[in-house]
């Protein structure tokens, strides 16, 4: 709680592995407000949720629904139970590429904005998206939150990596498996590597998406590349996954906010990632977390992925997050933003 007088709930829809979920939840128990939780999208909320004073709802339409136009539906129907302001972060804003999946997905996120009293964003790189597409309402930025790496980065030098011509030395992707992530982008650019790169996908395939991973398998087993998928991984083993990993990739072309990048720092790793908007701005403000390549070039991700290999330590950083990306910071801005609404009642 937030006020003596004035309650805030957070209403978290979706699976407990999925990053906005873990999101939500984070942000929810960093400013101590009280949770209506459900894995699908439920038709009514408790009584003392729908009376709260603010209720935060996160959104991105595959959690709401099996397509963008019942994602948004359901949300509608959702928010018709909440008597007080609504606060909504937009997560996976569409890119206005001009095809029809990508306005059925803008006027989803249209209608859903038009349920909110204040609009949340992770970026700078979202919010100028949101305007692309016709969204224009007054929206906060207020980025992902980064908790600085366990104290063993300071007190011990990184893991040794595999030798060549040892067991294997791994290119290390995380997260969901699903179109546009990158696996593909990271099998093609190790192709003329060593016979002991290794590429690893740290988690399990997207609902839906199983044929993409029989195509990655196939490219793999075409290129004479060996590709290792871990499936679910609980939290302390996927933490040691990615200690382990030689080389971490984020090779998203699009993303507008990367939960993984941000997992792979806060793991004390330096990934390599794909320049863009948000990952761009990202750099600016801490350039020592992440490695910029240029995007859709195999030979660039494969020079920095050969030179990670030779300088191992370039794949590290110090645990210098800035302040404004910490944990804290995030929930502050959360907190600003719920007396805020508060006030205007």
């Amino acid at each position: 709680m937030i006020g003596q007088s004035a309650t805030v709930c957070s209403i978290v829809v979706g699976p407990d592995d999925h990053g906005v979920v873990r999101h939500a939840l984070a942000v929810a128990a960093a400013t101590d407000v009280p949770v209506v939780r459900a894995t699908e999208p439920p038709a009514t909320v408790p009584w003392w949720a729908g009376g709260a004073d603010v209720a935060h709802l996160h959104f991105t339409d595959r959690l709401y629904g099996p397509d963008a136009p019942s994602g948004a539906s359901a949300f509608e129907r959702l928010t018709e139970g909440l008597s007080g302001r609504r606060v909504v972060t937009l997560h996976d804003i569409p890119e206005p590429t001009g095809t029809a999946h990508a306005g059925r997905r803008t006027a989803a996120y249209l209608r859903v904005a038009r349920r909110a009293d204040a609009l949340v964003v992770c970026s700078e790189h979202e919010r100028r998206r949101l305007r692309q597409i016709g969204i224009d309402l007054d929206t906060s930025v207020i980025p992902l939150p980064i908790a600085p790496p366990a104290v063993r980065i300071a007190g011990r030098p990184a893991p040794s990596p595999a030798g060549p011509g040892g067991p294997g030395r791994t290119v290390g992707v995380l997260g969901f498996i699903y179109p546009g992530k990158g696996h593909d982008a990271v099998l093609d650019a190790v192709v003329p590597l060593p016979d002991d790169v290794v590429v690893a996908a740290l988690g399990q395939v997207s609902a839906g998406h199983d044929g993409l991973l029989r195509e990655l398998r196939e490219t793999a087993a075409r290129t004479g590349r060996r590709l290792s998928v871990s499936g679910f991984l609980d939290d302390r083993t996927m933490a040691l996954a990615m200690e382990l990993v030689d080389v971490p990739v984020v090779p998203a072309s699009t993303t507008s906010a990367s939960s993984s990048l941000c997992s792979w720092i806060a793991a004390g790793r330096r990934p390599l990632a794909a320049a863009n908007g948000y990952t761009s701005e990202l750099a600016a403000a801490a350039p020592d977390l992440l490695t910029l390549y240029p995007p859709g070039s195999p030979g660039a991700l494969r020079r920095a992925i050969v030179q990670a290999l030779a300088e191992p330590a370039s794949t590290w950083h110090d645990g210098g997050v800035p302040a404004p990306l910490r944990p804290t910071a995030v929930a502050a801005g959360h907190l600003a933003l719920y007396h805020r609404l508060q006030a205007s009642r």
